[in-house]
């Protein structure tokens, strides 16, 4: 398919149901993509799509991107499976080859956009909270000693293997969620502590080493999980215990999806 071809399909099925949305067309960042927005008081909603070829056995494929944001500065930004739990990966999702291929993605992406997604528009319209060296500083201090005090404060156990650390991660997420409109300052030192037990989970089935970030020392991680030297297997980050606190109700910022992507590239898939 062509961008006309492309651009002719988004038109039909995608412009006239976000506008039953109040969301209209308008003019996109780059060639090649299509934005559409709508106005919530001071808060301009955005979605985005783009559509990218590539080289397979069977000659061309395409790939459909899709991403939810908001002008509200420091805001989180995600893709549809980003949003709703459940949802296949993107490459499953997005990927076509034929006209009708497309189109039924389009249908499907559409449908879910709208009953499962917008709605989550004010959560993604809220301004995320930085977290600064000076709290990887106090996280660097007596790690361990902050793993055990949160967990024998919340009652909780040490995990035996994957699918426990993903059970007490669970329950990390049901006690944070708790504490949501509580000021940062009063729940600072209980997302230390969550932070510290997350990553020791983590440590004490897979191995790995409390260290400053590598290649810019701006975090301190947990680093070589499972004996690997790649940043993809860094774990144990403040920010993503402090984004889940701000935005519990985002998929994509979740210590389930983040945990549960860790055990997935260590050959851990949760059913």
């Amino acid at each position: 398919m062509d961008k006309k071809q492309v651009k002719k399909m988004i038109d039909k099925i995608v412009a006239p149901a976000f506008a039953a949305e109040g969301f209209y067309a308008t003019s996109p960042d780059e060639p090649g993509t299509w934005l559409y927005a709508r106005q919530a008081g001071d808060v301009e909603h955005k979605i985005y799509f783009r559509s990218r070829a590539s080289s397979c056995p069977q000659g061309l494929e395409y790939n459909l991107e899709q991403r939810f944001y908001t002008s509200v500065p420091n805001s989180s930004s995600c893709h549809l499976f980003q949003l709703i739990e459940g949802l296949p990966l993107e490459s499953e999702l997005m990927w076509y080859q034929t006209e009708e291929q497309f189109e039924k993605r389009l249908i499907e992406v559409v449908k879910l956009s709208i009953e499962k997604a917008i709605p989550l528009f004010d959560c993604l319209a809220r301004p995320i909270r930085s977290t600064t060296r000076e709290l990887d500083v106090e996280l660097s201090t007596k790690t361990q000693k902050k793993a055990e005090t949160f967990m024998k404060t919340h009652g909780m156990t040490w995990a035996s293997d994957a699918s426990s650390i993903m059970n007490r991660v669970l329950e990390t997420e049901e006690i944070i969620r708790k504490v949501q409109l509580e000021p940062f300052e009063e729940v600072k030192d209980l997302l230390l502590c969550a932070t510290a037990y997350l990553g020791e989970l983590i440590r004490q089935v897979f191995g790995g080493e409390w260290m400053w970030e590598p290649n810019y020392g701006r975090a301190y991680l947990l680093c070589k999980v499972g004996g690997y030297e790649s940043a993809y297997f860094q774990t144990g980050s403040l920010n993503i215990t402090t984004r889940y606190w701000q935005i519990p109700e985002i998929y994509g910022d979740s210590l389930r999806y983040y945990y549960g992507q860790l055990l997935e590239k260590l050959g851990y898939r949760n059913k």
